[in-house]
C-alpha cells in the first residue's frame, strides 16, 4: 500500500524544503528536543529516522555513535539529504519507502524517531503506521503528532502565551477561526488536524502492541492552531515484561 500524502514532496518543494524551515519556530523547538532525546540513547543503539528528509538529525545521531538507518517515501528528499550531509550520508543506511510497510524484522531497531509525518496522511492511516513503527521497534518510539486538545485551563495557558510571545500568530489565528467557525486544516478537513484521531486513540494503539507512554512534551511552535491542536514528542516504550 502507498501512502497518500497531503503535500508532494518532490522535484522543487524537496530542493526548497530545507531552507524554507530551518529557522522556523517549530523547526528549532523540534531541532532542540530531539538533540535532548539522541543524547539519552546509550551508545552503539541502532536508530531509525522515518520519513527521514533532508537528514536534518542525522548529524545528532551520528555525534552521538549511533548506527543509523532511515527511510523516506520521497527519492527527492533523500537527494536533498545526499547534498546536504555530505560524506555523512554513506554512512547512513538509508532506503525509499514507505512507513506502513517497513523493510525491518520485528524488534530489531532499538530507537525509532517519527517527526512531520502523522499529521500528513490520512488519520486512518496513523493507526496503520504507529502499529508499524511498534512492530520495529525494541525500547522506544518517538513520535511527533497534533492531537486535539481542548482542556480549558491548557488552552487558556496557550492563548495567553501566543499573545505575548507570537501576537501576529495569534491575530493571524483569529481572522483564521472567523472564517471557518472552527480550526480545520486549511488543504483538507480529513488530513492534516486528524479531527478523529484522539489521545486515547493512541493510547489504545499502543497497549494493543504492549507498549505504554511514558512522557509528552510540548513543542512551542508559535501556531495558533496548536491551541487547540498542540504539537508534542509522544515517547512511547515497550512495557516490562
Amino acid at each position: 500500500m502507498v501512502i497518500i500524502m497531503v503535500n508532494d514532496y518532490s522535484g522543487r518543494t524537496a530542493k526548497e524544503y530545507l531552507v524554507k524551515r530551518i529557522d522556523h519556530k517549530m523547526w528549532l523547538s523540534e531541532q532542540k528536543e530531539i538533540e535532548k532525546i539522541v543524547g539519552a540513547i546509550p551508545h552503539g543503539s541502532s536508530v531509525l529516522d522515518v520519513p527521514f528528509g533532508t537528514g536534518r538529525f542525522a548529524q545528532l545521531y551520528l555525534n552521538a555513535g549511533l548506527k543509523v538507518f532511515g527511510i523516506d517515501i520521497s527519492k527527492d528528499m533523500l537527494d536533498e539529504a545526499k547534498s546536504f550531509l555530505k560524506d555523512d550520508y554513506a554512512l547512513c543506511n538509508i532506503a525509499v519507502g514507505d512507513a506502513e510497510n517497513l523493510p525491518f524484522d520485528d524488534s530489531s531497531i532499538d530507537y525509532i524517531i517519527c517527526c512531520r509525518l502523522l499529521n500528513l496522511v490520512p488519520a486512518e492511516t496513523v493507526y496503520n503506521i504507529i502499529n508499524e513503527l511498534v512492530r520495529v521497534v525494541d525500547k522506544k518510539l518517538i513520535i511527533a503528532i497534533r492531537i486535539k486538545d481542548f482542556s480549558i485551563i491548557k488552552i487558556l495557558v496557550r492563548i495567553i502565551k501566543t499573545i505575548f510571545f507570537d501576537p501576529k500568530s495569534f491575530l493571524l489565528g483569529l481572522i483564521k477561526i472567523f472564517k471557518k467557525l472552527f480550526i480545520k486544516d486549511i488543504k483538507n478537513d480529513n488530513h492534516s488536524l486528524l479531527l478523529d484521531f484522539s489521545y486515547n486513540g493512541l493510547i489504545k494503539v499502543i497497549e494493543q502492541n504492549n507498549f505504554t507512554l511514558s512522557d509528552m512534551i510540548e513543542i512551542n511552535c508559535g501556531k495558533f492552531q496548536r491551541i487547540l491542536y498542540p504539537l508534542k514528542f509522544y515517547i512511547i516504550e515497550k512495557k516490562s515484561n
